[in-house]
């Protein structure tokens, strides 16, 4: 779905751009639907890349401490996050709210405002979600085989790590 969304993102700015230098017209709309997609492909990345442990860390301490302090810090972790994330989804809804209230509606599109901004709240309602079935896994549950989707996409993150190194 990401993948979709920013495929079809290049392709309306492609399009974009040739239409204004081509043809001399651009559609006023594709910017700001570029940058409310980037919004919610954003959101909802941290969401679809939190179960897979692909968010950015530190762990050069981590990695020098045993299994079992590891297994405690990821709890602690996890904690963070979701106090974190409910945080965020109550701040994001009174945000809302307050877009509601006020009948914004953008620009160039004139959608209501309410659509771009219910991004927070809705992907930090999905990270409070993930983080808590981080926090309730059991160590049984921890050392489950991956399944072929995730190898893939850990053999694709470390191929991309090794081009940036």
């Amino acid at each position: 779905m990401v993948a979709m969304a920013l495929l079809s993102i290049t392709l309306i700015l492609c399009f974009n751009v040739i239409a204004r230098y081509i043809f001399g017209f651009s559609l006023k709309w594709a910017e700001e639907l570029a940058n409310y997609t980037i919004v919610y492909v954003t959101f909802l990345g941290a969401v679809a890349c939190l179960p897979l442990g692909l968010h950015i860390s530190m762990d050069a301490l981590v990695d020098k401490v045993s299994e079992n302090t590891k297994w405690y810090l990821s709890k602690i972790n996890a904690m963070i996050g979701f106090f974190f994330s409910v945080a965020l989804s109550y701040y994001g809804f009174k945000l809302v709210a307050f877009v509601v209230e006020r009948g914004q509606l953008s620009p160039a599109m004139m959608i209501p405002m309410v659509i771009p901004y219910m991004a927070i709240p809705l992907a930090s309602i999905l990270l409070a979600l993930e983080f808590l079935e981080i926090i309730f896994k059991s160590r049984n549950d921890a050392s489950e085989e991956p399944t072929e989707i995730d190898v893939e996409l850990q053999h694709f993150c470390d191929r991309k790590e090794e081009e940036v190194l």
